[in-house]
C-alpha cells in the first residue's frame, strides 16, 4: 500500500462524495457531513481557501497532509488511516446511493399507481355514464366484463394487483 496509490483512490473518493448532490464539482460540507458522519472541523480544516467548498486539490493535500502527521508519530499509522478512511466513506457513499435509488423507485412506484388510479376513475365514469335514463346510475359486474371484452374473475385482478385481500 504506498501513498501514490492511496491518493489516487482519494482523487476517486472525492468525486464519489461531491457526486452526492449529482454534481462533481467542489465538495461541500453537507455533502462531506452528510456522508462521513465527522466533526464539522474537518471541513473546515480541509477547505484551505475558506470558500465553504472544497477542491479536489485541497482534499487530497489535506489526506496527504493529515496521513503524514500521523506517520510521524507511528511509522505506517498514517497510510493505515487514510486507507480506512477511504475505504469507510467509499462504503457510506454507496449505502448513501442504494437508499437514493431505492426512494426514486418507490416514488416511480407511487407514480404508476396514481396512474393506474387515474384510469380507474375514468373507466368507472365512461361506464357510469352509460345507465338509461331514470336509472340509477350503478355500476355492474357485467358492464365491466362488458367493457373488459371477456370474461374475468376478480382474482385475476388481484393476481396483477399482487393482492387477494
Amino acid at each position: 500500500m504506498k501513498l501514490a496509490d492511496l491518493l489516487h483512490d482519494a482523487d476517486e473518493v472525492y468525486h464519489l462524495l461531491a457526486s452526492v448532490d449529482l454534481s462533481t464539482e467542489t465538495l461541500s460540507k453537507p455533502e462531506l457531513v452528510g456522508i462521513y458522519t465527522t466533526d464539522e472541523n474537518m471541513f473546515d480544516e480541509i477547505d484551505a481557501d475558506d470558500s465553504g467548498d472544497i477542491t479536489c486539490e485541497e482534499w487530497c493535500h489535506w489526506l496527504e497532509k493529515h496521513s503524514a502527521s500521523l506517520d510521524e508519530l507511528e511509522a505506517g499509522s498514517g497510510l493505515s488511516w487514510l486507507f480506512n478512511l477511504l475505504v469507510e466513506i467509499r462504503i457510506a457513499c454507496m449505502s448513501f446511493m442504494e437508499v437514493r435509488k431505492a426512494e426514486n423507485a418507490r416514488l416511480h412506484r407511487e407514480e404508476e399507481v396514481k396512474a393506474v388510479m387515474v384510469r380507474c376513475e375514468e373507466t368507472f365514469v365512461l361506464l357510469a355514464a352509460q345507465v338509461e335514463d331514470g336509472e340509477e346510475p350503478l355500476v355492474l359486474k357485467a358492464d365491466f366484463v362488458k367493457a373488459h371484452g371477456g370474461d374475468f374473475k376478480v382474482s385475476d385482478i388481484w393476481a396483477l394487483c399482487g393482492s387477494h385481500k
